[in-house]
């Protein structure tokens, strides 16, 4: 069974306490809960220039290991980086 979860617009903080809350429920570890979990976009809020809280958050679910879908949001942020990539500038 998978846990699908959209829309979580930045709030890692709230994702995390859903996943613990999951887990303490069903007498599983987090990470039991974590290899359920299937994000279907929007991991973070509309990309309004800060790309680095957007990479803080998108590191977290990579280093978790977390499947995702993109959503328009993270297409938002990896299109401002190739165009500052594309400048040479530093995103």
């Amino acid at each position: 069974m998978k846990i699908i979860i959209s829309d979580l617009h930045g709030r890692v903080d709230v994702f995390i306490e859903a996943i613990n809350k999951i887990a303490q429920l069903n007498n599983v570890t987090e990470q039991e809960v974590l290899n359920r979990v299937l994000l279907i976009g929007d991991l973070f809020d509309r990309f309004r220039g800060d790309v680095y809280k957007g990479i803080e958050v998108m590191r977290y679910f990579v280093d978790n290991n977390i499947q995702s879908i993109i959503g328009n949001h993270e297409v938002y942020l990896l299109n401002y980086i190739n165009k500052q990539l594309y400048r040479g500038l530093p995103y």
